[in-house]
């Protein structure tokens, strides 16, 4: 699909028509396109609902230095969202403006109730057990915003202080590709153990994956996004990386 394009839904009423674009809408978005223009007219005997799609940017960027449209990061953060909902991570709490995202569900309540009695029957000697299995088994909650620049942006969130991107635990970016460009190296940090979700943005984005990451721990890290087709001219990837 290209970066914008419109649909037809016909109905001979207009709750018909409105079941079609709902149901499609729905698909749309999971694809990373939302509706931005709507106009209806009359066909004959049916009523035609004419939609115009805009791809939704995982890295929308600004143009001249003004700051990305507040609906355009609306529907970027929702994108993201919905993509770490793929990959693993709940939602927690969503705004507009921001989303804490969580990996992992801890313990249960009848777990540390077992570790506690494991460790009063053996008079504290369980509790170093029951540390290990609560911090292997520890929630990751992440603060997942955009910024005025169009920036994707994560931190760390603890519950009860103040959200903040003072200490960011991701990487994003846009990186202009060659027109035939197969593989594509992105070096970014920490992308050991890290969600990485990648995307090619063009007239005519080819699908692409994340056929694997290499990693030189001492000075640099990197990964390797490969395209399934060349992305043609004026194409870029667009990544975010959340550790």
């Amino acid at each position: 699909m290209s970066a914008a394009f419109a649909r037809r839904y016909r109905g001979a009423t207009q709750s018909d028509a409105l079941i079609q674009f709902t149901a499609d809408t729905q698909a749309m978005e999971a694809a990373g396109y939302r509706p931005v223009a709507q106009t209806w007219r009359d066909e004959g005997s049916e009523l035609v609902l004419d939609v115009a799609y805009k791809h939704v940017s995982l890295a929308p960027r600004s143009i001249d230095g003004q700051p990305v449209a507040a609906d355009e990061r609306i529907a970027s953060l929702r994108r993201v969202v919905g993509e770490l909902r793929r990959y693993g991570w709940w939602v927690e709490h969503q705004s507009d403006e921001q989303a804490v995202v969580v990996m992992g569900h801890g313990l249960s309540g009848a777990t540390h109730l077992a570790h506690g009695v494991m460790t009063l029957a053996t008079i504290g000697m369980w509790g170093i057990v029951w540390w290990v299995h609560y911090g292997l088994r520890k929630p990751r909650r992440r603060l997942v915003g955009i910024d005025a620049s169009g920036i994707v942006l994560g931190a760390r969130y603890e519950p009860g202080r103040a959200p903040s991107f003072g200490r960011t635990f991701s990487a994003s970016g846009l990186i202009d590709l060659p027109p035939d460009a197969a593989v594509v190296t992105v070096y970014a940090w920490s992308v050991l153990n890290s969600t990485i979700i990648c995307e090619v943005e063009g007239d005519q984005p080819p699908a692409v994956a994340v056929k694997s990451i290499d990693l030189h721990p001492k000075e640099y890290e990197w990964f390797e996004v490969y395209l399934t087709a060349n992305p043609g001219p004026g194409a870029r990837l667009a990544y975010f990386v959340l550790t």
